[in-house]
C-alpha cells in the first residue's frame, strides 16, 4: 500500500509526502502523480514514512531525484538504495514539514489496498 499526499507550501512550492511501500502497482501510480496535469511538478518527496522499495520503485526514485526533484526524510536504509555512487547521498532523516494546511480531499491521493 502506498499513500500519497500532496501539500503545498509557501511560495507555491509542492511536496509529495509517501507513506508505505514504493512497489509494485504503486510505482506506477506514484509516476501517474507526477503526471497529472492538475498538479504542478512537486519540488520535493517526503519519504519519512516510505517503508520498503523494490527494485522498480528504486528506479523511479533515482529517475525523479535525476530530474530534479529533492527527496528528504529517507531512512538510512532507503538513502543508501537511492545512492548508486554516481551521484551524492541524499540526506537521511526527519523531514522538515512545512506549517501549511493539508490539501484538500481533491487535492490528496490516497490509495490503498492489500498486496
Amino acid at each position: 500500500m502506498l499513500r500519497i499526499t500532496r501539500h503545498e507550501g509557501s511560495e507555491g512550492a509542492v511536496e509529495l509526502r509517501l507513506s508505505g511501500s514504493v512497489s509494485g502497482l504503486w510505482v506506477d501510480e506514484l509516476a501517474s502523480a507526477f503526471t497529472k496535469a492538475t498538479w504542478s511538478a512537486p519540488s520535493r518527496l517526503d519519504l519519512s514514512e516510505v517503508t520498503f522499495a523494490d527494485p522498480s520503485g528504486v528506479s523511479l526514485l533515482n529517475r525523479l531525484r535525476e530530474a530534479g526533484v529533492a527527496f528528504v526524510g529517507a531512512t538510512p536504509f532507503l538513502a543508501a538504495q537511492l545512492c548508486d555512487g554516481t551521484q551524492s547521498p541524499i540526506s537521511a532523516g526527519p523531514a522538515a514539514h512545512s506549517a501549511s494546511a493539508p490539501a484538500s480531499a481533491s487535492g490528496s491521493a490516497a490509495s490503498s489496498a492489500e498486496d
